[in-house]
Parts: C-alpha cells; sequence; structure tokens
C-alpha cells in the first residue's frame, strides 16, 4: 500500500472482482508489520536475495491474511500461485528505484535464459515455505503445464507482448480487455510508477542485499 492511496494492482484486482462476480479478499500491511516478517522469510524461503525475500514478504502478508479469514469463515483453504509462469516466459526484467537498480539478471538470450531459469536461477521457497508458515497447503498450477510452456520457441520469447498473446489465446474472451492491455507490475512493487511496494519498504529501511545476506 502506498500512502496516496490504493496500488494498481489493487485497483485492477477491486475492478475485476466486480465484473466476474469474485469475493475479493484484500490485504493492507503497515510497514513496521511487514519488516517484522523479515526473520521469518530469511528462514522460510532459505535465501536472502533481495528478489525472492522481498517476494516472500508479498507472499507472507497474503498468507497472514488468507490465514485470518480461514479462522473467520471456519473453512479450510487451498492457496493456487503464479509462480513459474515467468519461468516458463523468460519473463523477469530488473526494476529502477531512486537510482539504483535490483533485481538484475545475466544478459542472456530469451532461449538461455528460459533454461538456467527453470534450472533454478532464482528458486527458493517464498511462495511453499512462506505459506507453510501458517500452515496453509500451496499448488503452483503452472508446473503441470510445464512441457506446454517449454514446447514454446525461444524466438517466441523475444516478443515482448509473449504473456498478453499467450493469454489471450488461452483465455480469450474469459478476461476483459484490460487484463490484456494492463502493464506488467511486479508484486514487490504494486505499481508501475516504481515508487512503492515492498522493495521500496526495504530500501529505505536499509534492508538492501548486503544486509539480508548478513
Amino acid at each position: 500500500r502506498r500512502e496516496r492511496g490504493s496500488s494498481d494492482d489493487r485497483l485492477v484486482a477491486e475492478r475485476l472482482a466486480v465484473d466476474l462476480d469474485l469475493r475479493l479478499l484484500t490485504a493492507t500491511v503497515d510497514p513496521e508489520a511487514l519488516l517484522e516478517k523479515v526473520d521469518m522469510v530469511l528462514t522460510e524461503a532459505v535465501d536472502w536475495r533481495d528478489f525472492n525475500v522481498h517476494a516472500g514478504l508479498v507472499n507472507a502478508a497474503l498468507a497472514e491474511r488468507i490465514a485470518e479469514d480461514d479462522l473467520e469463515q471456519g473453512r479450510s483453504v487451498l492457496v493456487l500461485t503464479g509462480d513459474l509462469a515467468n519461468e516458463f516466459l523468460a519473463d523477469y526484467q530488473p526494476e529502477r528505484y531512486r537510482g539504483e537498480t535490483y533485481y538484475k539478471l545475466p544478459r542472456l538470450d530469451p532461449g538461455t535464459l528460459r533454461t538456467h531459469l527453470v534450472r533454478g536461477l532464482d528458486t527458493c521457497h517464498r511462495e511453499i515455505g512462506v505459506f507453510s508458515a501458517w500452515k496453509l497447503p500451496v499448488v503452483q498450477p503452472y508446473a503441470v503445464a510445464v512441457d506446454a510452456y517449454l514446447a514454446l520457441p525461444a524466438s517466441w520469447l523475444a516478443r515482448a507482448d509473449r504473456k498478453q498473446q499467450l493469454s489471450q489465446v488461452i483465455f480469450g474472451e474469459l478476461l476483459p480487455d484490460y487484463v490484456y492491455m494492463r502493464k506488467k507490475v511486479r508484486a514487490q512493487l504494486g505499481s508501475a510508477s516504481g515508487d512503492g511496494g515492498v522493495l521500496a519498504i526495504c530500501v529505505d529501511s536499509g534492508l538492501d542485499s548486503a544486509a539480508l545476506r548478513r
């Protein structure tokens, strides 16, 4: 959450929930409460790299909120995540904040980069481990379609709109056009402006890569 209002992610989620008639569960976490989860994420995710720690913190906030709702509603929950799709489509890029670059990757052609990502370049327990800390079972559905994704030619991975085009083929009119048209926003940022989110909170608090590694 940014101080001046809701993030792009939340605004789109609210709109989509209305359009698809879905119940929306939102999680709002103060920076101090989020940072209190750093030690837990370092332990459960088994990684100190900033990309994975920041993603783990997002998941921790979601896990806590889902677990609260689970308790309130008195029902069991199965968490479905979107992880692995980015690996299969080599859909990662560095982010800029306060003049610095974060989440750098090797400068490789898309096909070679996909190979390294799938083999575990950024692998950790940022999802399974963190959600398990709240006793929430997790399924990563994209793992079921690994063969189909890896069959996509390397030339396709060079397309800037590869994810949107593939999603339109799969989902068609089941999703509204604004979902396909919106600019990709990393969960660690929450906004296309790049001036908020978990990345900003950690950096502004002095928790850079070196601090996380220590």
